[in-house]
C-alpha cells in the first residue's frame, strides 16, 4: 500500500530497531534520547527533527541510506482511494484490547495528517497517552467514556471529538461490544 513518506519514518525505525533485536532503553542509552520520545516518534505521536532522528539511526548502526530503502514515495493524483483489504495493522504502544489499522496518511504544507481506524475491546480501559497534535475522534460503533485529564466525555455513535492531543487522554469502552472509532491525528514537527 502506498503511504506518506513522513508517516512511515516512525514504524520504520521500530522495524530497524526490532531487527537489530534493541530495546527502546537500549536507543535512549546510546543516544542520549529520552525513552518516552523515542516511543512517541515510534508510535507515530511526534515527528522527529533531523537531529533526533539521525541520532536514532546511529544509535541502530543504521547508515540513512539503508534505511530509506523500501519506503514508499507516492506521487498525488488528485485522489486518494482506499479498499478496506489495504488498511494495515498498525503498532501503537502496548495497549491490550486496542487493533488499530492505517488507512492513510497525508502531508500538508507542514502539518502531516494519519488516518486509522481504531477497535476497542468490550470493557478495555486504556492508559493515558499524548500526541504532539491534535486529534478528531469520529464514533462509528458503541459508546465510549473518553477522558481528557480530569473530564470525562461520553461519547455514542455518530458523535465527533476534537482536542488537544498533547494533553493526557485515554478511551473507555462501556459496552459488552467492540467499539469502533474513526481517528484523525493533526500533528506538527516541533
Amino acid at each position: 500500500m502506498k503511504q506518506e513518506f513522513i508517516s512511515s519514518i516512525g514504524r520504520k525505525i521500530r522495524e530497524e530497531r526490532l531487527k537489530a533485536n534493541l530495546t527502546i532503553r537500549d536507543i535512549s542509552e546510546r543516544s542520549g534520547l529520552s525513552k518516552g520520545l523515542i516511543s512517541k516518534i515510534e508510535n507515530s505521536r511526534t515527528i522527529p527533527s533531523m537531529p533526533v532522528f539521525f541520532s536514532i539511526l546511529k544509535s541502530m548502526s543504521v547508515a540513512p541510506v539503508k534505511f530509506f530503502e523500501g519506503i514508499d514515495y507516492t506521487q498525488d493524483e488528485g485522489y486518494a482511494l482506499v479498499k478496506p483489504a489495504q488498511h494495515e495493522p498498525l503498532v501503537k504502544e502496548d495497549r491490550p484490547g486496542f487493533h488499530y489499522r492505517f488507512i492513510m496518511s497525508r502531508q500538508l504544507h507542514d502539518m502531516n495528517i494519519e488516518i486509522v481506524l481504531l477497535e476497542l475491546e468490550p470493557g478495555v480501559k486504556g492508559k493515558a497517552t499524548s500526541t504532539d497534535g491534535f486529534e478528531l475522534k469520529y464514533l462509528l460503533k458503541g459508546k465510549v467514556a473518553y477522558r481528557l485529564e480530569e473530564k470525562t466525555i461520553i461519547m455514542e455513535e455518530g458523535d465527533t471529538l476534537y482536542f488537544d492531543a498533547s494533553k493526557p487522554h485515554r478511551p473507555e469502552n462501556l459496552l459488552n461490544t467492540n467499539a469502533v472509532m474513526l481517528v484523525f491525528y493533526f500533528m506538527y514537527p516541533k
